[in-house]
């Protein structure tokens, strides 16, 4: 970690020690204890928590106890489209689907960004959640290769500009936003 808070951790530049830990997978309950019995440093778990979270490292798992991830089994012969309302037999009603969800994804992904800043600059929230701007350049990633979104916003710009030189642009059919 590179710059320090005023938090005790950091007062007693136990910051890497804290940083080792959670790369070693100590939850933050055996974290805490580590501090206050074996270190003598005087914290509480808002306090960690709060000092996790300014340096991005609040994705730890805050309790012991263990999930037991199973793998799910996936039988790609037997998908049942028909719940989907799409007919697999026209290739654009499928891509129409997939990138309506993945714009209703980005969206809702937005939705919970913005809502997190909201928070945060109300004073509500401390910083945004671990991730929260990951999660939307992810989803907008996610969008943005089954919409090319971002090249016919740069093509488009680049028309703008190129006619904003003087120069015309005589075959602009290429760019046919109906079918995006």
């Amino acid at each position: 970690m590179n710059s320090k808070c005023q938090c005790p951790i950091c007062l007693s530049s136990l910051e890497n020690f804290v940083e080792n830990r959670i790369k070693q997978g100590y939850t933050n309950e055996k974290i805490l204890q580590e501090l206050n019995v074996n270190l003598d440093v005087e914290i509480d778990m808002n306090e960690l928590n709060n000092h996790l979270n300014i340096f991005g490292l609040l994705e730890n798992i805050n309790s012991d106890e263990t999930t037991e991830n199973k793998p799910i089994q996936v039988e790609l012969r037997n998908i049942d489209f028909s719940k989907y309302e799409i007919d697999v037999e026209k290739p654009y009603e499928v891509i129409d689907f997939v990138q309506k969800a993945h714009l209703r994804v980005y969206l809702n992904q937005l939705e919970i960004t913005l809502d997190a800043q909201n928070k945060a600059l109300s004073g509500e929230n401390i910083g945004l959640p671990p991730g929260c701007m990951r999660d939307l350049q992810v989803a907008f990633s996610i969008l943005d290769k089954s919409t090319a979104l971002s090249l016919i916003i740069n093509q488009a710009q680049a028309i703008k500009t190129v006619e904003s030189m003087g120069l015309d642009i005589n075959n602009k059919d290429y760019l046919d936003l109906g079918n995006v």
